[in-house]
């Protein structure tokens, strides 16, 4: 089941390149299945599933992935970040939320002083100036960055966020999920055209 849930993983991520995001979106669900008897394999597919609702604007997913994370028992840094990426997509989506974000985040106890200035921010209980103000680490500080760009973009403010988004992909920080993000963001702003799977390919 681990190595199943990696293969869908990893096939769901191509399917998304190659712009078939509906068969994508069934390669996670897949993979979330699969992982369900594994810790590690299930929070990498929930992440997954939370990064790519953030960056196609799925917000029926990005709400899969949090009740998914309450059910399956995830870290608590880790269900900060899928509870941010959701409350983002509300405010994008002007959708006035469902308390989900709320329900998963009310609660959070002994999380370190990064998820937990993210956790207030994404609340409302300060703003994203302040966050940025207590980012301490270069990954921290992309990180921050990332989430000034998603403000400026909720506020209507689409150049400023792109350009944030620009110093965003230019990080050291790699390993980071909001650097994939940043990329296919501002590939999908350049309306670059994804790739077509060859005619002769039948995936799942």
């Amino acid at each position: 089941p681990a190595e199943q849930s990696h293969a869908e993983r990893t096939l769901a991520r191509v399917l998304e390149l190659f712009g078939d995001q509906i068969g994508a979106v069934r390669a996670l669900n897949r993979a979330l299945d699969s992982a369900r008897s594994d810790s590690g394999q299930f929070t990498a597919s929930v992440l997954e599933t939370s990064r790519m609702a953030l960056t196609h604007g799925d917000l029926n997913s990005a709400r899969v992935a949090v009740r998914e994370a309450k059910l399956g028992g995830l870290m608590p840094e880790d269900e900060v970040y899928i509870g941010t990426w959701l409350r983002i997509l509300e405010r994008q989506k002007h959708d006035v939320g469902d308390g989900t974000v709320e329900d998963v985040l009310g609660n959070l106890d002994e999380i370190s002083m990064w998820p937990a200035r993210l956790r207030a921010w994404t609340l409302g209980q300060i703003e994203a100036k302040a966050l940025s103000d207590s980012a301490a680490t270069p990954a921290q500080r992309t990180e921050a960055l990332f989430y000034r760009a998603r403000q400026s973009r909720i506020d209507g403010n689409s150049s400023e966020s792109s350009q944030l988004l620009e110093q965003v992909v230019k990080s050291p920080s790699v390993e980071l999920v909001e650097l994939t993000i940043a990329r296919d963001l501002l590939r999908a702003a350049a309306a670059q055209p994804a790739p077509k799977l060859p005619t002769d390919v039948a995936l799942p």
